[in-house]
């Protein structure tokens, strides 16, 4: 079931890219649904640790809001019956100048943090927290545009990686092979862990990630990557690859991938389909592009 808050974001907040936050909804919903309570609790821990930890060392203070107020926020966020209250809080704070860079730094990233807090105190449900981490995630996909590619981005530099659990590499290693004899500029990672893999692609230029897994026992692994190359790499397009592609087709789905491919062909297909969305859409970076403090433009 949609969250009710996805229509109140829609109406209150008109420069979060709409189908961003519809898809971070879908994803989270069919989490739900599909993946057992464990996982949750890991996925919901990944997006408040990469929210909290992604801008600790880098907010900036301004237009930030009072202690009062993130609990406030908080207590909005964690609402089981949640009425577009957070959505309304940040429509306020634009509306007295705050940047969307603050909007992540100076207002996402410490309700992240204090949220992960207040569950590490048990002074929040296992259900409310993922809720929150689900909305704050949401809202963070949302915000997806005002980031930009580091500067001279190839859409046709791309990385793919065996899944973090996955043995299997001999598929991946070929479909490398086959992509740099397309002219596609194809780097190469096999058995990574989890963190190994997302802090290796951290400040990589690579527009295209490509995750082959080839048993439905890694679906939970799977959606814990995807989410957080999505939040640590707003802008790049993430594919999942190989037999488990072909055993689920809601794969991509469930993941929250941009897309799923069962065999060489489609994997060429989606491939070029995603590098020209990513032309099509290319951004420029402005004042109000939230991140690190790094410069990004396309």
């Amino acid at each position: 079931m949609p969250d009710p808050a996805l229509s109140a974001y829609a109406r209150l907040l008109p420069d979060l890219d709409l189908e961003a936050v519809t898809h971070a909804h879908t994803v989270v919903s069919m989490q739900r649904t599909r993946l057992p309570a464990d996982a949750l609790h890991i996925l919901a821990r990944e997006v408040l640790h990469r929210v909290a930890n992604g801008a600790a060392t880098t907010a900036r203070r301004d237009g930030a809001p009072s202690a009062e107020e993130l609990e406030t926020f908080c207590d909005d966020l964690t609402n089981l019956e949640e009425d577009g209250a957070p959505a309304k809080t940040i429509r306020r704070a634009r509306s007295k100048g705050a940047t969307l860079d603050c909007v992540y730094l100076g207002w996402l990233a410490p309700a992240a943090r204090r949220i992960g807090e207040r569950w590490e105190a048990d002074e929040t449900s296992l259900v409310e927290t993922t809720v929150a981490a689900g909305r704050i995630y949401a809202i963070l996909r949302g915000l997806r545009r005002a980031f930009a590619p580091p500067d001279g981005n190839d859409r046709r530099h791309a990385l793919f990686a065996s899944a973090p659990g996955e043995t299997h590499t001999l598929g991946v290693t070929m479909a490398a092979d086959m992509f740099r004899q397309r002219g596609w500029s194809i780097d190469l990672a096999v058995g990574r862990t989890h963190d190994e893999l997302v802090e290796s692609l951290r400040d990589s230029d690579h527009a295209i990630i490509g995750l082959s897994a080839s048993r439905p026992e890694l679906t939970a692994e799977l959606a814990r990557i995807v989410l957080a190359l999505h939040i640590c790499k707003p802008w790049a397009k993430i594919l999942v690859c190989g037999r488990i592609a072909e055993l689920d087709p809601e794969i991509a789905g469930v993941v929250g991938a941009d897309g799923a491919a069962i065999d060489a062909a489609s994997a060429i297909e989606q491939m070029e389909r995603l590098a020209g969305r990513m032309d099509a859409n290319a951004i420029e970076a402005g004042p109000e592009a939230p991140g690190d403090g790094r410069r990004r433009s396309t």
